[in-house]
């Protein structure tokens, strides 16, 4: 990624060259630019955020509100990230595949193999990293 004028550009390069042979491109320049330690990349243009892989194939367009970076994203033991769209909370996994759609109005970030959930009219309760829903009678 380089920062230039204030933008972002994507370019996917040779790791092992020095200086860093561009290849290939993400289309544009973003607002914001950033990678996790699952290789996903994350670009912002003004409010919404879209997702490529490291191949900078585009998994998901401009439809997230928000991406948590400061937690599970970067957390290298936790490979599921949380993601916001409107008032709504769902999750992606290591992969940038759905985990859940954006249904949860409450959700804490995974912490191993479950997170804590609220749905709509239920009361609190638990997901594992399948999308399975615990909750208590």
């Amino acid at each position: 990624m380089i920062k230039k004028n204030g933008k972002y550009k994507v370019y996917l390069s040779d790791c092992c060259s020095f200086p860093r042979i561009r290849k290939d491109s993400i289309p544009g320049l973003f607002d914001e630019a950033r990678q996790n330690s699952q290789g996903l990349i994350f670009v912002r243009i003004q409010d919404k955020w879209a997702i490529y892989n490291v191949k900078l194939k585009r998994l998901h367009g401009f439809l997230f509100d928000r991406i948590d970076f400061s937690t599970s994203v970067f957390d290298t033991n936790t490979e599921n990230t949380r993601y916001q769209i409107k008032d709504r909370y769902g999750y992606l996994n290591k992969n940038g595949d759905y985990i859940t759609t954006a249904i949860f109005e409450k959700a804490d970030l995974f912490k191993e193999d479950a997170v804590m959930i609220k749905l709509p009219e239920k009361q609190p309760g638990y997901m594992d990293t399948k999308g399975r829903f615990y909750f208590e009678d």
